[in-house]
Parts: C-alpha cells; sequence; structure tokens
C-alpha cells in the first residue's frame, strides 16, 4: 500500500516554497520541514524523486524536486480535491435528509368543491377581511389551516373584490352598523 500523502491539502504552499527557494538541493531533513513528514517517509520521497548522491549524501535536486510535486498536484492533489467535494456533497445530503426527517409530516384536510370556488363575499365568518387586516378565528391548528387555504384561493379566485375593500374605506368598523345617508 503506497504511503498517504498527508501533505497534499498543502501542496501550494509548497509549490511556492520550492519555487521561491534559493537551494539547488534538499536533503531528507529539509524534506521532513518541508514535508511536515517522519523520516520514513522522507526517504520514500527521495526514492520516488530520483536522488543524487554528493560526498556520501544523498539529495534531491530542487528542479527535479519541483517538477515531481507539479506533477503530483496535477494528478493526486485533483483527486484529493474531488473526493473532498464528494464528501463536502455526501455529508450535505445527510444533513438535509435528516432535516426533512424532524420535519412533521403534512397535515390532511378534505378540499371540497365550495373551496376551491371560494370567492371574497362565500368566506366564512371566521374570516373577517378589513382595511389592512384580516382577521382568522379557529379552534385547532387543522382549522387554522383550512382557513388559511380557503381565504388564499378566495384572494386567487376574487383578487377584485379584495382591492375594493382595501380602497374604500370603511367609516365603520362592524358591516351591520351603516351611516343613515
Amino acid at each position: 500500500m503506497p504511503t498517504p500523502r498527508t501533505w497534499l491539502p498543502r501542496i501550494d504552499e509548497i509549490l511556492e516554497i520550492l519555487r521561491d527557494s534559493k537551494a539547488d538541493h534538499f536533503d531528507r531533513a529539509a524534506l521532513e520541514v518541508l514535508f511536515q513528514i517522519q523520516r520514513r517517509s522522507a526517504y520514500i520521497l527521495m526514492k520516488q524523486v530520483g536522488p543524487v548522491t554528493r560526498s556520501s549524501a544523498q539529495l534531491l535536486e530542487r528542479a527535479s524536486l519541483l517538477r515531481w510535486v507539479e506533477t503530483i498536484k496535477e494528478t493526486e492533489a485533483y483527486d484529493l480535491s474531488a473526493r473532498r467535494q464528494t464528501i463536502e456533497q455526501v455529508v450535505t445530503d445527510l444533513q438535509e435528509k435528516e432535516a426533512m426527517r424532524s420535519v412533521r409530516p403534512p397535515t390532511a384536510f378534505p378540499v371540497v368543491r365550495e373551496m376551491l370556488m371560494a370567492t371574497v363575499a362565500s368566506l366564512p365568518d371566521s374570516i373577517e377581511i378589513a382595511l389592512g387586516e384580516i382577521r382568522v378565528r379557529f379552534t385547532d391548528t387543522t382549522e387554522a389551516l383550512q382557513l388559511l387555504y380557503q381565504l388564499g384561493l378566495a384572494l386567487h379566485n376574487d383578487i377584485a373584490s379584495f382591492e375594493h375593500t382595501q380602497h374604500s374605506p370603511q367609516i365603520f368598523r362592524y358591516p351591520d352598523i351603516q351611516p343613515d345617508i
């Protein structure tokens, strides 16, 4: 099994350091610091790049190391990025599914023909429309949902009547009390 490249998330930083470096060669200790890896991993990295021997010490030429890291970036770093995006997408999908599971199932109620054909005038007494105000009286949540649904349909079916109630100010709040004119 190949040694995992734990330094891949830092590959751009490593490339920048290699490009800016004045050193022509890197030894094992320098690789440990640059790549933040252990001694054994540094030896494996040297073997993969292809070391040169200078006075009984194995070194990597900066140009060879730079080319090797750039090749790794083109291949493995892209794979790492794609894997990270895939993992993030899976986590997001799981979070969305969990949120959907915790949501209460929709409330069901019968939708009768009268409700579908509702107009502002046909709304039940528990829905009052006044200038700048709509009041809905209900006894439970299911009734509230039914009344709001019916109100929405009535406004959709009969928007002109609703607009008329909003443009003609009512002097009296109660429709059964009208002035004598």
